[in-house]
């Protein structure tokens, strides 16, 4: 991927964003350089020729290799992740490898279990702030459906004043000082993003809960008004709490904007 972000052309005609190595968390100027400049260079034939050329430190090429940076290499990222030290200890001598023969490191690496949908978003989240490739609650949108909960998109074509459940990625709380202690939420689905508003009472029943839990099932009542929607919080859970035995649990604690 180049440093800026782009667009490519799909089959059916239309184009996606592709994103820019900007996104990256921990990527400053001096690796921006570093990158632009090898790039200029040729393309990466593997990770290892990716260490030495760029002379990334662990971290920075944990987060690529998380994110799918190196997919094109068709190794799974977990085996990836694995082999890191052992490449990174190929590009620098002082560098602390594991100690085992090539053999043994690429025999574990390979038994490795590949990385969960859900650890693909949690990482993507972690690592550029965003998950382009799949919304976090997808993973659980069949089960929150057979709880009652619509998305967004539902919620567009429902009445004025409509009982609702939605569930959703708190991208944004902001508790202002002048709207006399209302807090509104901008809650994110796979189908879109809609405002919701806690009245006073509301915020401090779920105050601690909302600031654990960013991915949230939110009950309310719809408010209406031309083609703005809002949603009047009466109650707040976690997606944890709602589903019974959830297969895989997100860790998005800190990918929520508190504003006040």
């Amino acid at each position: 991927s180049a440093w800026e972000h782009d667009t490519r052309p799909r089959d059916d005609g239309t184009h996606a964003i592709r994103l820019g190595l900007r996104q990256v968390k921990g990527i400053d100027e001096r690796a921006r350089e570093t990158l632009e400049r090898q790039r200029a260079i040729g393309q990466y034939r593997s990770v290892r020729d990716f260490v030495a050329r760029t002379q990334l430190g662990e971290q920075v090429v944990e987060r690529l290799i998380s994110i799918g940076a190196f997919d094109w290499t068709d190794a799974p990222r977990r085996e990836l992740l694995w082999q890191l030290r052992t490449t990174l200890a190929d590009a620098d001598p002082e560098y602390p490898a594991l100690g085992l023969t090539d053999d043994a490191q690429r025999a574990l690496g390979a038994s490795l279990p590949p990385m969960t949908s859900a650890e693909k978003v949690a990482a993507d989240y972690r690592d550029t702030g965003l998950a382009p490739n799949l919304h976090a609650v997808e993973l659980f949108r069949e089960r929150l459906a057979s709880r009652g909960v619509i998305t967004v998109a539902d919620a567009a074509r429902l009445r004025d004043r409509s009982q609702i459940r939605l569930a959703g990625l708190a991208v944004s709380v902001q508790h202002p000082m002048t709207a006399k202690n209302f807090v509104f939420i901008a809650l994110e689905d796979e189908t879109g993003m809609i405002n919701v508003t806690l009245r006073p009472q509301v915020y401090q029943a779920h105050r601690a809960l909302l600031h654990r839990h960013p991915l949230l099932v939110i009950d309310g009542r719809l408010q209406v008004e031309g083609a703005v929607l809002n949603v009047i919080a009466q109650r707040l859970r976690s997606v944890d709490d709602t589903l019974d035995s959830p297969a895989e649990r997100l860790d998005l604690a800190k990918q929520q904007r508190m504003f006040h």
